[in-house]
């Protein structure tokens, strides 16, 4: 608690200086962010649904009403509890499978599953379990979730992302009626106190949410009250620089980053990209405000939309004809549509992988996967809509 007491004090009173020395610390120990993965690509930086699902190599993790299920990558159709001890029923706590953490989350970086819950003193804490969800162990406790540790307020909720080796986590802070959305951001394994990238002391126009990570980017949402614009953040580990990228952005919207390409779809828009360099914009496609409106994910490969969802059936404007999951190059030319017919369910769209897309039924509140597709199949067209069992 002290030590974070100091760390603010410093970043009050020093300004930039103070965060960029901070930062250089930080990254000298931690490195840019590590992709543990055999594949070139960490599929845990395109999940749609954070904190309920992770990637691992031969894992595919899904984290669904306090306990952990799992999809091996030779056997996509098959869902089964993360749990390898002989005779287990899996019904109660002994379970590997069983987890209770206050903040609902789960993420995957290696071969580990990293969760916050309470240390010994009842205080927030880093955990992490191997992949048969044992060997559980604390890896650092995070002074900064304390309330302790900021005085004056009257209310803290966070939420958090890891990624590679890095911990990111969204503050939200309550003081006088006014909230302060901050970004902090510490290495895993590191030793060294975090730094704040996003949110400065004093400023309640602005907040920063909706944390994501992509290719050697950290992006977040600036959301200022002073004039009601959003902007799309970015900052970059390699220069060490924090940019405004794109203005008049919506947290819905879905993007991704390859080669220095930002590519991103707006529902009821249309796919745009940008030279992150030059800050030229392209707009490649405008969608169709019927058939191409719904819930929408890039991945490295392709932009999915599926509008086979609870809220578009609930608006009756898709003939049963179109009703399905469109998949699209990055700039948003069709490669195929794929058909899902009410009898067969739901399709929102739940975790990506190098092989498969997975999605979960929206009607039943689950995040288990119910339905998955090949992606090897999108280049010839003849990818299909498959039950997991």
């Amino acid at each position: 608690m002290e030590e974070v007491d100091k760390m603010s004090h410093r970043l009050k009173t020093c300004g930039a200086a103070a965060v960029l020395l901070l930062l250089l610390t930080l990254l000298s120990s931690c490195g840019q962010p590590t992709v543990p993965n055999e594949t070139a690509t960490d599929y845990n930086q395109y999940i749609p649904s954070h904190g309920v699902t992770a990637y691992t190599k031969d894992l595919y993790i899904f984290f669904d009403s306090g306990r952990l299920f799992y999809v091996g990558r030779s056997q996509p159709s098959q869902l089964s509890p993360l749990c390898f001890q002989a005779d287990c029923d899996h019904k109660n706590s002994s379970c590997t499978a069983w987890l209770n953490t206050p903040s609902r989350s789960i993420y995957a970086a290696g071969d580990n599953l990293y969760y916050i819950d309470a240390d010994k003193d009842a205080k927030p804490a880093l955990y992490r379990m191997d992949l048969s969800g044992g060997g559980r162990e604390l890896v650092k406790s995070l002074n900064i979730l304390n309330e302790e540790s900021w005085p004056g307020i009257s209310s803290l909720g966070y939420s958090f992302r890891v990624y590679g080796s890095y911990l990111a986590i969204e503050l939200n802070l309550l003081q006088e009626d006014s909230w302060q959305h901050k970004i902090y951001l510490t290495g895993i394994d590191s030793k060294d106190e975090g730094v704040f990238l996003f949110g400065e002391e004093g400023d309640s126009d602005k907040s920063y949410i909706a944390i994501e990570f992509r290719e050697n980017w950290l992006f977040v949402t600036e959301k200022n009250a002073a004039d009601g614009t959003n902007t799309l953040w970015g900052y970059n580990f390699s220069t060490q620089e924090a940019v405004p990228l794109v203005e008049d952005w919506d947290i819905s919207n879905c993007f991704t980053v390859q080669d220095g390409i930002l590519y991103w779809a707006v529902t009821g828009d249309g796919v745009y990209s940008m030279d992150m360099e030059k800050k030229s914009v392209t707009k490649h496609r405008s969608f169709d405000p019927v058939s191409e409106y719904g819930a929408a994910a890039y991945d490295d490969q392709y932009l999915y939309l599926t509008n086979a969802i609870r809220y578009m059936d609930s608006q009756g404007t898709v003939p049963a004809e179109e009703r399905g999951v469109k998949v699209y190059d990055l700039q948003g030319n069709l490669q195929q549509f794929i058909p899902v017919p009410q009898e067969s369910g739901n399709a929102l769209l739940l975790l990506f992988t190098p092989d498969y897309v997975f999605f979960c039924d929206d009607r039943n509140g689950s995040y288990c996967p119910t339905l998955y597709l090949e992606k090897a199949a999108v280049s010839s067209g003849t990818a299909q809509i498959l039950p997991v069992g």
